[in-house]
């Protein structure tokens, strides 16, 4: 019973390490991808449309992919 519990654990824990991973991955899609609020939105936001300025607050919520990093890479795999 301690078995499948250790187990179940882990794999919650390797499921939000997945979570981080692709995270990660969109957090970095995100740099090559969109020039940014600083280069783009701020100086000329008449030129985003509707849907531009939706996908400009969705990517603004991957900015934080170096925590994820830190996540992904220092909880271990057992």
């Amino acid at each position: 019973m301690r078995r499948t519990l250790i187990k179940d654990n882990l794999r919650i824990l390797d499921s939000l390490r997945g979570f981080a991973a692709i995270y990660v991955l969109i957090h970095h899609a995100r740099w090559i991808l969109w020039e940014g609020y600083v280069e783009g939105y701020s100086l000329h936001p008449e030129k985003y449309s509707f849907f531009n300025k939706m996908l400009m607050y969705l990517f603004s919520c991957f900015k934080f992919g170096n925590e994820a990093v830190i996540f992904f890479l220092y909880y271990p795999v057992l």
